[in-house]
């Protein structure tokens, strides 16, 4: 079961996205995939359910009491590195702020008529569409590895390591070269001679250029670091449906 989550403290609108998006959902996935929509009125209750339920999708407000759509998104987030969160406001100077908790989309309540198709659609590709994986060399054998579960890969002299969610790590023969090679034409950035992140992993840079991805701290070359920023800030535009 696929759960979508839906939390504004406006019960009208709230039934409104609700008769939307199971009307969308019902045009463009598949009914192989079971589908359960869940409306929450605030972020507490969200929560509440979020601690018995995995959510796929959530579709988030932002302005609202006790708790924002920025807190909720902090809390999940860090729980669960899967789910898509799409924020919905009628505010415009929100966009910019909602890229720190890695959004998939962020949507105007203003054109909300307009845009759910397209929203939903690309929710269709990123959770049904089939796994896209890379071949890898590594010391013994071939593989082929879920590239949404590589968070970077790093040089160790004549070999490099592919370090994964949860922990992993797999060695294989050859350079940071090849390695950006193999991922070109994919959301991976080479921020450092040594490095090349996964982007959809990549967070916060700190006060000492160093970037955070999943639980390491990743120095950024000094003279890479102005073509990372263009690179993420197009990326992450890109993910939240904003070019």
């Amino acid at each position: 079961m696929y759960y979508i989550a839906l939390c504004d403290d406006n019960v009208e609108f709230l039934s409104m996205l609700n008769d939307m998006l199971e009307k969308e959902f019902g045009e463009i996935v598949s009914p192989k995939y079971k589908i359960a929509f869940e409306k929450f009125n605030s972020g507490r209750s969200l929560l509440d359910f979020a601690k018995k339920q995995k959510i796929s999708v959530l579709f988030l407000d932002i302005d609202m009491p006790e708790m924002t759509g920025f807190d909720v998104a902090k809390v999940l987030g860090n729980e669960n590195k899967d789910m898509l969160i799409i924020f919905v406001s009628a505010y415009d100077n929100f966009v910019y702020e909602s890229f720190d908790y890695s959004p998939f989309q962020f949507i105007r309540k203003s054109r909300l008529p307009n845009d759910l198709k397209k929203i939903v659609t690309r929710i269709n590709d990123k959770l049904f569409a089939p796994i896209k994986h890379i071949e890898l060399q590594l010391l013994d054998e071939s593989v082929n590895i879920d590239i949404k579960k590589i968070l970077y890969f790093e040089s160790e002299k004549n070999y490099y390591s592919v370090h994964l969610m949860g922990g992993e790590k797999l060695i294989g023969r050859g350079t940071m070269n090849s390695i950006e090679e193999k991922v070109k034409g994919l959301d991976f950035y080479r921020i450092h001679s040594g490095f090349v992140v996964n982007l959809e992993h990549a967070g916060r840079i700190n006060h000492d250029g160093f970037l955070t991805v999943g639980h390491t701290q990743i120095p950024i070359s000094q003279k890479r670091m102005k073509d990372f920023k263009k690179a993420y800030s197009e990326y992450a535009r890109r993910s939240a449906g904003l070019s």
